[in-house]
């Protein structure tokens, strides 16, 4: 035993130390400070940079099948022990407890892909249930898998009954929302006959492989020249907003708490794989004008005075852009967490 622990010492020395120590150093360095500073994490409304203690097991919550809920449920329910038994499911289930712990006090929190071990864990109680009751089991697994069918091929934004009709509201990022829908986006772009497309993406493309022109819009994962303004007379604009954007959770440092949230008075025209929603706001003046404080939050001008301009040629009234400030023609943004107002448009003479 000793020996072979030496042999795999030395070899992992010889692989992964011995040709670069100074990489290997800094990538350590690197992922501690990573862990320090930690990452937004979003949970049920709310942003945090520290993590929340329920991300986890809300994600086992709301993203495992009810087979792999009610089953194991079912056989700790159990009331005819033997200490034999009860020894095995400490064994099996303790581990599942420690992970989860541990995920949920990290600063990292990024879906349940970090505590997909606890999973196969929880399949093992499950099958002994299942053998118990076969008819709950069959059940079950019927119900599995024509959940498995009916959500094909969008496997990665699955919730199961309790994530409701806009699950996305409870969980984000990878739970939902890893950039996987871009190609369904360009085939319904190229479809609906749009000139021009508003986009905020989030996911790791290039400009050029999109599929389509966009006026880019704070696209997380989007690397390369992203100039594009739409044209001033669209002949049919939709924005459309990756789930992970749409919650604000890169997005509310700079842009204010919700920088989407007055889409929730509009309904989508369609959402692609469960994590682009996609609104027609050809005619929406309003919308173009929260479009320009967003821009402008970010300090963007050119983008800003480009739905200013939108806006006001939808209503040359100025009164959408006018709604939150009725004393100027000013965009408000946020910055620092205050508002502020930015100049995007003057208006005419006359």
């Amino acid at each position: 035993g000793g020996e072979a622990a030496a042999a795999a010492a030395a070899v992992f020395l010889a692989l992964y130390l011995v040709g670069d120590v100074g990489t290997y150093w800094l990538a350590v360095k690197n992922t501690l400070a990573y862990q320090a500073r930690g990452q937004a994490a979003f949970l049920f409304g709310r942003i945090s940079f520290d993590g929340f203690w329920l991300t986890y097991p809300a994600c086992l919550l709301l993203k495992l099948t009810p087979a792999l809920l009610v089953l194991p449920a079912a056989w700790l329910s159990r009331r005819d022990w033997t200490r034999r038994e009860a020894l095995w499911a400490v064994g099996v289930l303790a581990p599942v407890a420690v992970l989860i712990g541990v995920a949920s006090a990290n600063r990292i929190q990024l879906g349940l892909r970090y505590v997909l071990p606890a999973v196969s864990l929880l399949a093992v109680p499950a099958a002994l249930a299942a053998a118990r009751r076969p008819w709950l089991g069959l059940a079950l697994g019927a119900w599995a898998g024509l959940a498995s069918v009916s959500t094909h091929p969008d496997n990665l934004s699955y919730f199961n009954l309790l994530g409701g009709s806009e699950p996305w509201r409870k969980l984000s990022d990878s739970n939902v929302d890893w950039g996987q829908d871009l190609w369904g986006l360009r085939d319904y772009v190229r479809k609906s006959g749009a000139d021009e497309v508003i986009l905020s993406y989030y996911g790791a493309t290039l400009p050029e492989a999109v599929g389509f022109p966009f006026q880019d819009l704070y696209s997380f994962g989007v690397w390369g020249d992203k100039a594009h303004l739409g044209a001033p007379d669209a002949k049919k604009e939709l924005l459309a907003v990756s789930v992970t954007n749409r919650v604000g959770l890169y997005l509310s440092r700079f842009a204010g708490p919700d920088p989407f949230g007055w889409l929730d008075s509009r309904t989508p025209e369609a959402v692609v794989g469960g994590s682009i929603l996609i609104y027609d706001v050809t005619l929406d003046a309003d919308a173009h004008a929260r479009l320009a404080r967003l821009y402008a939050a970010g300090g963007l001008e050119a983008h800003a005075r480009r739905e200013a301009a939108r806006a006001v040629k939808l209503d040359p009234s100025g009164a959408a852009l006018r709604a939150d400030c009725p004393l100027t023609r000013h965009v408000p943004t946020w910055r620092g967490g205050r508002c502020l107002w930015v100049r995007v448009w003057r208006p005419s003479s006359s």
